[in-house]
């Protein structure tokens, strides 16, 4: 173990993105064939990586003197940790990786500082996947991040690798084709519309209507998408196809959130007479884009990270539509959707131990399958489990003071990013 680190001829910042790079191998072929992998080493393997790692972030000084080299190897090592757990360490250690790049300026574009092109387009993708990282790793805990207004640095451009050189002494065109940038950017182009309908929120809570903003911002984020990057997207190669469906659950996700805010600030009453179809769909056309992207034969080597991200809006958003209105007409694609999700995401039960909040909707789930019972009744030909059985079923203890079903919920959601509990507990 000790030779592991005795990297003498390499830097320790270049040692520590080596580590990160190995720790990522280890995690993406965990998913695929967990018992085999490496004579069942998995966890001797991970943490010698993980080790590797620390101990090079420390000889290179990460805190006081982060490097490009050194901050790539922690966004990697980050991202890929929210296979292993979803803990709000993540995004403690998201926040401190962009801390450090702040430190060194990539919150600024590389061209105020007449960088070589070539240095521009690696500050600005490391800066965005840090940041669209943070955004995610936020949603585990229900609330909002973003760093857009400290930063003035532009989306990476449309290329491939292989467009770039050190030699370049003009910015070359973004293509109008698939390149290895794209399924990024989709995740980029629609973090940058998420905060703007997040900031133009805050103004509806000073009395502005601006769902009309909202949903014009949503709309422009379909026309670009479609226009510039799904369009492109040969479904019969299978990273195009993954990027394809990302892209559908992003666009999906934007509509539903739009109507999601919108019903900030309602009492139980009027959030209930706001009950809409349409967004219904788009919650279930997100599930099912999401569930694909975990069972598709062909998108087996990217499910481990398509694992990692819970589609939180989409149940919260279906399973208090089916509480309000479960005779609702697509109760029955709702309920598969809802259903498939639960079974995907808890077939790893130890990855969500920590989760207080999906331990909310797991509550939430058991109510409206105890409100879809008492509608249907015995005769319905459906047999739904009980309450009891469902509280004996091992989910996660909400905690004592946590009861869907009255106003005592002591949890903080952020209501820009989910609803306001306190107002609409009454309604389930």
């Amino acid at each position: 173990m000790a030779g592991l680190f005795e990297q003498r001829d390499v830097p320790a910042d270049l040692s520590a993105l080596l580590f990160a790079i190995y720790f990522a191998a280890a995690t993406s072929l965990l998913f695929i064939n967990e018992g085999d992998f490496l004579g069942g080493q998995k966890h001797e393997t991970l943490q010698k990586y993980q080790r590797g790692l620390e101990v090079s972030l420390y000889n290179s000084s990460f805190l006081d003197s982060p490097t490009m080299t050194s901050l790539q190897a922690m966004a990697i090592y980050v991202r890929c940790r929210r296979f292993h757990s979803s803990g709000r360490s993540n995004w403690v250690l998201n926040g401190m990786t962009i801390y450090a790049a702040q430190s060194i300026g990539l919150h600024r574009d590389g061209s105020n500082f007449n960088l070589p092109i070539l240095e521009c387009e690696l500050r600005r993708r490391l800066w965005w996947y840090i940041t669209t990282a943070e955004k995610r790793v936020a949603e585990d805990h229900g609330l909002v991040g973003g760093f857009e207004t400290i930063s003035n640095t532009k989306l990476p451009l449309n290329l491939d690798d292989s467009d770039l050189s050190p030699q370049l002494e003009t910015p070359p065109v973004p293509k109008e084709s698939w390149t290895e940038m794209t399924m990024f950017l989709i995740t980029a182009e629609a973090s940058k519309i998420f905060a703007r309908i997040h900031r133009v929120s805050l103004q509806s809570q000073h009395g502005r209507d601006v769902h009309d903003e909202s949903r014009k911002l949503v709309a422009d984020l379909d026309a670009r998408l479609s226009k510039t990057y799904l369009r492109y997207c040969d479904q019969n190669v299978p990273i195009q196809k993954a990027t394809f469906l990302l892209g559908r659950i992003l666009l999906c996700k934007a509509k539903a959130l739009v109507h999601i805010q919108s019903l900030n600030g309602l009492s139980a009453e009027q959030s209930a007479n706001h009950i809409d179809e349409e967004t219904l769909s788009y919650a279930c056309e997100g599930l099912e884009c999401w569930s694909e992207m975990l069972t598709d034969e062909v998108l087996k080597s990217y499910s481990w990270l398509s694992s990692t991200f819970t589609p939180y809006h989409f149940l919260t958003y279906a399973l208090w539509h089916l509480c309000i209105c479960p005779k609702t007409p697509g109760v029955e694609r709702a309920w598969n959707a809802i259903h498939t999700c639960f079974d995907l995401t808890e077939r790893n039960a130890g990855w969500r131990e920590p989760d207080p909040h999906w331990a909310v909707l797991c509550r939430l789930r058991q109510k409206a399958l105890a409100i879809r019972r008492s509608c249907l009744g015995p005769k319905a030909g459906e047999e739904l489990p009980c309450q009891d059985s469902l509280d004996q079923a091992g989910l996660p203890d909400t905690g004592p003071d946590i009861d869907i079903g009255d106003n005592s919920m002591p949890w903080d959601l952020d209501p820009l990013a989910f609803f306001d509990w306190a107002s609409f507990a009454p309604t389930f």
